[in-house]
Formats: C-alpha cells, sequence, structure tokens
C-alpha cells in the first residue's frame, strides 16, 4: 500500500505527489494518516520514521527501474 506523506502541496482533497509516498501496512498508513496512534512511535520521532520511509521506498523503486 501506498501512502501519500504530507508535504506543503497537501490540501483539502489533495494528495501529495506520488513520488512523496511510502509502502506501508494499513496500520502505518492510519498513523501517517492521523487516524491511528502508535505504542512504538511517539509524535516527536513520527518525521522520522516518515523520512526513513521515503528513502527506503525511494531505493526499492530505483533498484527496480521505476524511479
Amino acid at each position: 500500500m501506498l501512502a501519500h506523506l504530507p508535504c506543503v502541496d497537501k490540501g483539502m482533497g489533495k494528495k501529495s505527489p506520488d513520488w512523496w509516498a511510502v509502502y506501508a501496512c494499513s496500520g502505518c498508513h492510519d498513523f501517517i494518516d492521523g487516524r491511528a496512534i502508535s505504542p512504538y512511535v511517539d509524535s516527536t520521532n513520527k518525521e522520522r520514521y516518515m523520512l526513513d520511509g521515503l528513502y527506503e521506498t525511494q531505493k526499492k523503486l530505483r533498484e527496480k527501474g521505476l524511479l
């Protein structure tokens, strides 16, 4: 599942671009979108984990020649 991360272009009814998204399970997707709270990640580290996920996702896409 592709979870779009928050960015300056995101707004009501408008998602971030697909290149600003991460592969995520449904639980992580809910956490990124603010619909759930994680017992493992506090809000101060949320951005760090999202950036780590973005790095890993883009690395996989580059390896597949998709990015």
